[in-house]
């Protein structure tokens, strides 16, 4: 069967996917959405945002509805684009959409304090390139 389609799926729901075709199944804290229904044949829509924490201390969050929002803490710097009109990421939408872009901005945030890692005397490693 030949399929072609255009949608965002991260790493870790390849990774759940590779398990679920071997018949393994997918831990209890794996962040990741099965590919397996859609790799065999079906359509699934995809309700977790993929999601990215660098080294470079820029965080990136695609929501399911393709908004995406980026902050750089480094430079105290938030992006916001919305992948449907503009894919190429070449209007920040932030300044222009107010309570939208802050609710999608708090719901970023929202994750990654409620999945940063918290051990006395931990700082996050970063690299300056």
């Amino acid at each position: 069967m030949n399929r072609h389609t255009s949608f965002s799926v991260s790493r870790v729901g390849s990774w759940s996917a590779g398990l679920r075709s071997g018949n393994l199944p997918t831990p209890g804290y794996s962040m990741g959405e099965s590919l397996a229904p859609y790799l065999a044949g079906g359509h699934r829509e995809f309700e977790r945002p993929i999601v990215v924490d660098t080294s470079k201390r820029i965080r990136p969050m695609v929501f399911p509805s393709g908004i995406k929002v980026i902050e750089n803490i480094n430079r105290h710097t938030i992006e916001f684009y919305d992948l449907n009109r503009d894919p190429s990421e070449k209007r920040n939408l932030i300044d222009e959409l107010g309570p939208e872009s802050r609710s999608h901005v708090a719901a970023m945030r929202s994750f990654f304090g409620a999945h940063r890692l918290r051990r006395s005397g931990y700082t996050p490693p970063t690299r300056a390139f």
